[in-house]
């Protein structure tokens, strides 16, 4: 289900923002993937996930 993807997400964005980096980083994953299987690759939603798992992964170099 979308929602639940995007409330994985969610979750992530609040653990990322407290420091909770190892709990945020599969929650994003998670999120992605779930989107992806229902959604497809090429929708243009998938984006969004993109960039918050990227966003995330830059701020941890």
């Amino acid at each position: 289900m979308l929602v639940a993807s995007v409330s994985l997400n969610n979750l992530a964005n609040l653990y990322s923002s407290v420091g909770r980096y190892m709990e945020a980083e599969p929650l994003y994953t998670e999120a992605l993937g779930m989107a992806r299987e229902l959604l497809g690759s090429a929708h243009p939603d998938i984006a969004t996930f993109v960039r918050y798992l990227r966003v995330f992964s830059q701020g941890q170099k």
